[in-house]
């Protein structure tokens, strides 16, 4: 009766370990108004992606991010997109797919959040603030050039008009 049990249970263990390892090789894609997320697993023809290519290239590296692992190898990332516009789940879902070696084409086109959320690097201060005398100023504090302004997440929202034509079948929905 033990035995049986423990195979059972055993069984059942395997059973869910295929099931979660299926799920990474099956994901597809999330479209959202200013981002969309390719989860790994998601396997896009070679049409498509030199569609996508021809679309990113006219847009900032910055928007936009991808990682594709071929065959346990991970290839240079396509773009610059800060991860502090990547919800960070999905990170994590990525970061699982590379230590268990899957192959995918993962990551993300424009920035989760939208404009009034987002640091806003080039934001100028106010005419009417005047300055504190307790408050002296950052001699280093810089604009970041990989953090998106207001108009960057405009084109974010752009960008995602033009591929969810050709991601559109691949999403989750």
């Amino acid at each position: 009766m033990k035995t049986r049990s423990l195979v059972l249970t055993g069984a059942f263990a395997l059973t869910l370990g295929a099931c979660a390892t299926w799920g990474l090789f099956h994901r597809g894609v999330d479209i959202h108004e200013s981002f969309i997320q390719i989860h790994p697993g998601t396997k896009i023809t070679p049409e498509d992606q030199a569609k996508l290519d021809q679309i990113l290239s006219q847009y900032k590296t910055k928007l936009y991010k991808i990682k594709n692992n071929v065959n346990g190898n991970l290839m240079p990332a396509k773009g610059h997109l800060n991860n502090l516009y990547i919800e960070q789940s999905f990170l994590a879902e990525v970061a699982q797919a590379e230590t268990n070696g899957v192959p995918y084409s993962a990551l993300q086109i424009g920035a989760a959040g939208n404009a009034e959320h987002a640091p806003v690097p080039d934001h100028a201060p106010r005419p009417d603030h005047a300055p504190r005398p307790d408050h002296a100023p950052v001699p280093d504090h810089a604009p970041r050039p990989d953090l998106l302004s207001r108009e960057d997440f405009r084109k974010c929202t752009e960008l995602v008009k033009r591929v969810t034509p050709i991601l559109k079948k691949y999403s989750r929905d």
